[in-house]
């Protein structure tokens, strides 16, 4: 039934990502509408799916790298829809669709085996610790869509060839400030998932944490996206070196969840 579900969820993000891109190459007000309705059935199908999960099994989906994605793909929409309805610009949902629909592609796709869950992973506190760095993933991830749609309307601007991202898309400046709230916004959530993951750590792992695979690529994002922070305040970091740095720590993020959590043996189950 779980797997019905994910499919369901998967063909409404699909035909909202197909309106998206109408809206984005033909700007056509009747596909805007059409689009925004289907990606708010999508996000509250998504939602209803993640509701599903918890009465079945107890827990907030997240024991496993496939059910982190499926619950990080929630929020990333549900945040970015969020955006949407305030600022009122959608020319960013056709890429952010693109790139959810790529994750749930893969969750879908993975073999669907079971696995004995740690029981550590229906405490609450330890649920919160996993949910906050999706939260700040999240924020991360609307950051590096924010960076490249920057560096492709830059790159149209400086060779002066003025096709459909100058034509669609809203200023540079448009782009510096969403990715400047993303950072913050996932800054602050990683920030604190990371304290509470630390203090877990120090409970149930026995042996040294600190060379864990995981959470030295977590440190390493954490590194660039404060780097960009600071920078940012300081006056030394602005425009396409933001927009680069927002992309590389979203790169890291992905190695983190696709490479580490599944490829490289560590503490971490997902």
């Amino acid at each position: 039934m779980f797997l019905i579900f994910q499919w369901l969820v998967l063909v409404i993000y699909a035909i909202s990502t197909v309106f998206y891109w109408q809206d984005f190459i033909n700007h056509k007000s009747g596909e805007n509408k059409k689009a925004q309705k289907w990606f708010i059935t999508a996000v509250s199908a998504n939602f209803l799916q993640i509701i599903y999960f918890i009465v079945e099994t107890g827990r907030i989906p997240i024991a496993t790298v496939d059910e982190a994605i499926g619950t990080f793909v929630w929020i990333t929409a549900t945040l970015y829809l969020a955006i949407e309805f305030k600022l009122k610009e959608r020319s960013q949902g056709a890429l952010i669709l693109s790139v959810i629909l790529l994750f749930l592609l893969k969750t879908v796709m993975s073999p669907h085996t079971p696995q004995e869950i740690a029981p550590i992973l229906y405490d609450i506190k330890f649920e919160l610790h996993v949910f906050a760095m999706l939260l700040g993933y999240s924020g991360f991830t609307l950051s590096a869509m924010s960076g490249i749609l920057h560096l492709l309307l830059y790159r149209e601007i400086q060779k002066k060839e003025l096709g459909i991202f100058f034509r669609r898309l809203p200023s540079l400046a448009y782009f510096e400030r969403i990715s400047d709230f993303a950072i913050n916004f996932g800054l602050i959530f990683s920030t604190l998932g990371f304290a509470l993951g630390f203090y877990f750590a120090t409970i149930v792992w026995t042996v040294s944490f600190y060379l864990d695979p995981k959470i030295i690529t977590v440190l390493i994002t954490s590194l660039i996206y404060f780097t960009y922070f600071i920078g940012r305040k300081l006056g030394a970091i602005r425009g396409q070196r933001a927009a680069l740095l927002s992309v590389v720590g979203f790169i890291l993020i992905l190695f983190s969840f696709l490479i580490v959590s599944q490829l490289i043996p560590g503490a971490h189950q997902f």
